[in-house]
């Protein structure tokens, strides 16, 4: 346990050089800098405190004119020292402050950066994401000021050793005894802290999916009352284990604090006692006592900062991997030719494979330029599949697909997703105006948008400026308002995933009779459109059948009304 303990501090450390050294590396030496003025300032105000205790001390036999300006003189000095120390200690502790926000500005940055060049096969659970964004980022971006708080509490225990020692060498060497004693502490400590709370991250992880579940699904729980109450019971199974699992992470957090503040007040006494000694047998004076009393926090502290540090670094361990672990997803790399016109596409007995299931088994597929396609088959039979391949959202482990009759792999990833846009059956609309929605912060003319729009069927749009509530928008129009998108942008070919299936069959019928004259104009290169209803093969060239990954069926619409059954089709 403990090597792994020490496998954590040393994994947790590293992430935290590469973070201030990529984020926050000028603040923190900035604000190193300015806390070790502090400390010297503090190093002076010390000794210039224990000669004026003395010197109080000294006045038990002088006169009252003797004393005065004695006593004016030591707070004058003292009074011009402490506002000193608050105008440094207040501008250090912004700086340090700041280590931590340029962290989690750099972090969060990084993070959606990482996550939308990110294979899409490689990406985790979206609740999950959600989950390590708003809850893990903050944690983590802690050590942007580690080693910029490392190097302060080290500069107060060099300095403060240095001060304790010119006060009393003999209560310095009494108080190094305690040393040894904070060192077990926070080897006891540290590692039982770190095994928690990666206990306690794993199951806000099973909480966050659970309730993403429940809310993205509210209206199917309230409509079945057995849903209701099967995800409800496994939301409050998971929000007891997490709360078990967080009483765990508190207790060690608060054994570890009280240890040391325990620690911290034998020291002080110790101190007091022999201190007393060495005043009775003139060794020492009340002032170096008293003033050594005061610096001796100086030292302990930051002791106790470091140790509590480097324990909650095993603490931190679960969120450091959990963000890391989206900062290193698998990027798609964007190299290539940039796509133009699109010809034809071609793919050839193409076989892909997620987490070791065959999702596609030697499917093959032609479109070429000035047609409409439609793929059909039952639910599973690989059509999502297909057409995400083409987008290489997959990519083929046997087979080929390509092109113009070259290689789609030659062709930039950016290039080929905005010659060949793909329409899910639920998109994304956003929460913005009409205008910001179709043409996302392109200068495209009004009238090229209002075209989109009405080719689009969007008939429920009176101005671009309009504010679009997602929430107030049914299916359909969230669909017609993605197509429109699409269309704004001058695709070459259209991959239409079932987008449509939640408009009524007279608009569909109205959208595809546009999208057919876009294409004869040449306008529009081609159009796939995955559908169930038959209703859509009058709007088409040639079908598609998919059963089990592959096609077992294909060519003209009545063609293939004729040859293939109807479990096939799933019409």
């Amino acid at each position: 346990m403990e090597a792994d303990g020490e496998r954590r501090v040393r994994y947790v450390l590293g992430f935290a050089y590469r973070v201030t050294r990529r984020y926050s590396l000028l603040v923190s030496l900035v604000a190193l800098v300015i806390w070790i003025v502090l400390l010297l300032v503090f190093f002076y105000y010390t000794l210039v405190m224990k000669g004026f205790i003395d010197y109080l001390v000294s006045l038990l036999q002088a006169t009252k004119a003797a004393w005065f300006h004695g006593i004016l003189r030591y707070a004058l000095i003292l009074l011009g020292l402490w506002a000193l120390k608050y105008g440094l200690n207040i501008l250090g502790e912004y700086l340090l402050r700041l280590t931590g926000l340029a962290a989690l500005e750099g972090l969060a940055t990084e993070f959606i950066r990482s996550l939308a060049w990110a294979r899409p096969s490689k990406l985790p659970e979206r609740g999950d994401i959600v989950g390590r964004f708003m809850s893990d980022l903050s944690r983590v971006s802690e050590l942007g000021g580690f080693l910029a708080s490392l190097g302060v509490q080290v500069a107060r225990i060099v300095i403060g050793s240095v001060l304790l020692y010119v006060l009393s060498p003999v209560l310095f060497a009494v108080t190094l005894i305690i040393v040894p004693i904070y060192y077990v502490v926070f080897r006891v400590s540290s590692g039982k802290l770190a095994i928690v709370s990666e206990r306690e991250r794993q199951a806000f992880s099973r909480l966050s999916m659970v309730f993403r579940e429940f809310v993205e699904g509210i209206l199917h729980v309230k409509a079945l009352p057995r849903m209701r109450s099967y995800l409800s019971a496994v939301s409050e199974r998971n929000i007891s284990s997490w709360g078990s699992r967080l009483r765990s992470v508190f207790f060690y957090d608060v054994f570890f604090n009280q240890s040391f503040n325990s620690l911290y007040d034998v020291v002080r006494l110790i101190v007091l006692i022999i201190g007393g000694f060495l005043v009775a047998r003139g060794e020492t004076t009340i002032g170096s006592v008293i003033a050594f009393t005061n610096a001796v926090y100086n030292v302990f502290e930051p002791i106790a900062n470091i140790s509590y540090s480097f324990a909650a670094l095993g603490e931190l361990y679960p969120y450091v991997k959990r963000v890391e672990e989206v900062l290193v997803l698998e990027p798609e790399h964007d190299t290539g030719e940039r796509l133009g016109r699109v010809n034809s596409i071609k793919a050839r007995d193409v076989v892909v494979e997620v987490d070791g299931r065959v999702l596609l088994n030697g499917a093959s597929l032609t479109v070429r330029r000035g047609n409409v396609y439609a793929v059909m088959g039952s639910t599973g039979a690989g059509k999502t599949t297909l057409l995400l391949t083409l987008i290489r959202f997959y990519e083929p482990s046997k087979g080929e697909i390509r092109i113009n009759d070259h290689d789609y792999r030659a062709y930039s990833v950016s290039s080929l997703r905005e010659k060949i846009v793909y329409l899910p059956q639920q998109p994304l609309v956003l929460r913005a105006s009409i205008r910001d929605n179709i043409a996302l912060g392109e200068s495209l003319p009004d009238d090229e948008v209002w075209r989109a729009l009405r080719l689009a069927g969007v008939d429920f749009v009176a101005s671009l400026d309009e504010a679009v509530d997602p929430s107030k928008l049914s299916d359909g129009q969230k669909q017609r308002l993605a197509l429109a998108r699409a269309l704004a942008h001058s695709p070459e070919v259209l991959l239409l995933d079932e987008a449509l299936n939640a408009v009524d069959e007279q608009t569909e019928a109205r959208i595809l009779a546009g999208l057919r004259n876009e294409v004869a104009s040449d306008r529009l290169g081609a159009v796939v459109i995955v559908t169930h209803r038959s209703a859509t093969l009058s709007h088409v060239d040639y079908v598609y059948v998919l059963e089990n990954g592959r096609v077992v069926c294909d060519g003209e619409p009545r063609e293939v009304l004729r040859k293939c059954n109807r479990t096939e089709l799933q019409v």
